[in-house]
């Protein structure tokens, strides 16, 4: 006897594949969080990474001079200035670095390198350009000073333009920001929501981190170059 066999349709039916594309998206609603949680996390890891790279170059300028670069030039090396792009070029001309890779720090004015750093014979003005520096840089400091001193921080806020104060953006790394300190080592510190201040505790008191009450300044106010903002 023959016996004709149907063809089972084995497809999804319009049901079922809404069903599964539902069930997707609630997944990735989920993820989504979690996912950028680590990109901001592994964007502090980076910033880590690389301010502890530029520790070892500062540490060896202030062993040959004295003095970590400043805005004057002290070192005469010829990079005086009022960014901490223009001073922190000193580093090239003393020969303690050659790749631009160490000064990126994620912001929201910065930019990733892009490695031209010029040459000994133009006085490496190719190096640093505007927004290839993410640190706030401390000037006037030397490893004499305070060893807890901040030399380095970011992510500094910026309202569109290159940052002016000593303000940190909360979102770019978990609402965290990061300090490099004179003896090397990093610091991490929570940004308070309302003023977007680093702060420390003392006396029992909440102070900005960059305050003359936070006793590692010795009621002496630092001095901060602000890195420029990437062009258009």
């Amino acid at each position: 006897m023959n016996i004709t066999r149907k063809n089972i349709n084995k497809g999804f039916t319009l049901v079922e594949l809404l069903v599964v594309i539902a069930i997707i998206a609630a997944l990735a609603g989920f993820a989504t969080p979690l996912v950028l949680k680590q990109m901001k996390k592994a964007d502090m890891a980076t910033a880590t990474h690389n301010a502890k790279q530029l520790h070892l170059a500062l540490f060896e300028f202030d062993q040959d001079y004295g003095f970590f670069p400043d805005s004057a030039d002290s070192a005469g090396l010829g990079a005086s200035g009022n960014t901490a792009n223009d001073v922190l070029r000193q580093l090239f001309l003393n020969g303690n670095v050659t790749s631009e890779e160490n000064f990126y720090a994620k912001t929201a004015f910065s930019k990733q390198p892009d490695g031209d750093v010029g040459n000994e014979s133009n006085d490496y003005n190719n190096a640093l350009d505007n927004g290839e520096v993410g640190f706030l840089y401390i000037d006037d400091q030397s490893t004499g000073g305070n060893s807890s001193r901040p030399l380095l921080a970011a992510p500094l806020m910026s309202s569109g333009g290159a940052p002016t104060a000593m303000l940190f953006d909360k979102d770019i790394y978990g609402g965290k920001m990061m300090v490099l300190r004179i003896d090397g080592s990093v610091k991490q510190y929570r940004v308070d929501k309302t003023s977007n201040q680093a702060r420390t505790t003392v006396n029992n008191s909440q102070v900005d981190i960059f305050a003359t009450q936070n006793p590692v300044w010795d009621d002496t106010a630092p001095q901060p170059l602000y890195p420029s903002k990437k062009g258009k």
